[in-house]
């Protein structure tokens, strides 16, 4: 929260900076966890991007991106405090020699992490004379260019498939209700419209994908710009369950690989990456759970299990119905039953149904019967 305040305060003049002072900050930080489990029922929570929005006009203000820097070229983020410090002296702002400085570095840091703290000091120095274009160009650019969110999508639909003959059809299909959505719904995101047409091709080939449209096609005539995002959110998430065969996927698609690429890519070969599942199945009317480290080999498996839909038929009954529950509230009673705060306080409520299964449950309840007391 002293990060919170903090930032506020930047905002507001930087009360503690001299008339002519300047601020070197990292333009990524941490968000308080009370703001990152705000349930958004009154207002908006505030974010990276709208600090950074906040911050961008400030001439009194500098920002980089030091830490992302530091862990690319030392290893560790946590470098990005000396290459501030280096960056300010390059910037006259510190009235001491390089020499005083980095002995000062030296002597209070442990000797094994003394020279990595003097190399980002040095690395903070030419970011400020090189500029950053030209700093990326020198240290930055040298990695292969990554595909395209809309390729790796493809990709992934493709990957998902247990025999590739219908690989074309199917991506023809993807291409062709993608460019529908971005036709019809052109208040959302390219983005988002990419991830949610991915989820909805791999949960089940894109069944519903033309009522998905069509549904949210009505939400933008039915709710202001102020409610139409959140609505937008909530429904989307009704039309797939995070089912064991969903999941297996997710968890070795070319996604999150990507992601995992662009996250631990550049810290070596000395980490493992573990998952932990606890698979839900009701046979026979009993419920059966058990936890599990899936290897790929088995997700790559588990993925092409949808049968295991029809065969075992009230296998994650509960999550739909309350999806279906869900997409009823937004199409129909929401917009009808309220309006201004209590409308956003409604529309949060049914937003904020997730996590896992018995938490779910739980949020599902205690939100509809909250929703009929309103």
């Amino acid at each position: 929260m002293v990060q919170l305040i903090f930032y506020y305060r930047l905002i507001s003049k930087l009360s503690f900076l001299s008339h002519d002072g300047i601020a070197v900050l990292d333009d990524d930080f941490q968000v308080p966890l009370s703001i990152l489990l705000d349930d958004e029922k009154e207002r908006e929570a505030l974010t990276k991007e709208s600090l950074r929005e906040s911050l961008k006009d400030k001439d009194y203000v500098i920002t980089h991106s030091f830490k992302r820097y530091s862990e690319k070229l030392l290893g560790k983020s946590i470098y990005a405090s000396s290459m501030i410090l280096g960056y300010c002296y390059s910037m006259g702002l510190l009235p001491f020699s390089m020499d005083d400085l980095l002995e000062s570095i030296k002597g209070a840091i442990k000797k094994t992490e003394g020279q990595n703290n003097c190399d980002a000091f040095i690395l903070g120095g030419e970011l400020y004379e090189l500029g950053t274009e030209s700093f990326e160009a020198r240290y930055m650019n040298k990695a292969k260019a990554s595909k395209s969110f809309l390729d790796l999508a493809k990709e992934s639909i493709r990957s998902s498939l247990f025999l590739s003959l219908k690989s074309d059809y199917l991506i023809n299909e993807f291409n062709s209700n993608l460019n529908i959505a971005l036709r019809d719904l052109p208040w959302v995101k390219q983005s988002h419209l990419i991830q949610i047409l991915h989820d909805l091709y791999i949960y089940d080939r894109g069944a519903c994908v033309k009522e998905f449209i069509a549904g949210a096609k009505a939400i933008e005539s039915i709710y202001d710009n102020e409610h139409r995002e959140i609505a937008f959110r909530a429904f989307a998430k009704t039309y797939f369950v995070k089912d064991e065969v969903f999941i297996a996927h997710q968890m070795i698609s070319p996604l999150l690989n990507d992601m995992d690429q662009k996250l631990y890519g550049d810290i070596g070969k000395s980490f493992k990456k573990v998952r932990i599942n606890r698979p839900s199945f009701d046979i026979l009317g009993k419920k059966v759970e058990f936890n599990i480290s899936p290897k790929d080999w088995m997700l790559k498996t588990m993925r092409h299990l949808r049968f295991l839909r029809l065969v075992l038929g009230s296998w994650h009954k509960r999550e739909k119905e309350i999806a279906f529950k869900i997409r009823d509230f937004i199409l129909n009673d929401i917009a009808k039953k309220y309006d201004g705060k209590k409308r956003r306080y409604a529309l949060k409520l049914v937003e904020n149904i997730k996590g896992y299964r018995e938490v779910r449950y739980q949020k599902a309840e205690q939100a509809f019967k909250e929703l009929e007391s309103l």
